[in-house]
């Protein structure tokens, strides 16, 4: 058996959110702003990374910067910015931070990320 990638360990962030939300708030439809919501309460707890599908190269860390000029949207979730800058595509978290993230939206059992994330932060 082979050696564990790097890259081998992280789920696409459109899974990663679509497990939180099952884990946190499985009486609610899932909506695609609900799921940027969750995106953006992620990246403040968790890191994320770039990656290029038809590459081997590993997954490049986003950093602070990219994480609070950026706003979560699209199908599957993508990572835009105002200043025209290219959306970064594909988006990935460790599995294993997953379950911190659940742990964290649990605690505050009843609100929803609908109703208490503040708007992105604008540039």
């Amino acid at each position: 058996m082979g050696e564990v990638r790097f890259r081998d360990t992280l789920t696409p962030l459109s899974v990663a959110t679509r497990a939180v939300h099952a884990a946190v708030y499985p009486e609610l439809d899932i909506a695609i702003s609900r799921l940027s919501s969750i995106a953006h309460v992620m990246a403040a707890l968790i890191p994320m990374y770039s990656y290029d599908p038809k590459k081997a190269d590993e997954p490049r860390l986003l950093d602070a910067e990219e994480l609070l000029r950026g706003c979560f949207r699209g199908r599957p979730l993508q990572l835009h910015f105002r200043d025209g800058r290219t959306a970064i595509r594909n988006i990935a978290v460790k599995s294993a931070d997953v379950p911190q993230v659940i742990a964290v939206l649990s605690q505050h059992e009843g609100i929803t990320p609908d109703s208490t994330l503040p708007a992105p932060p604008r540039p």
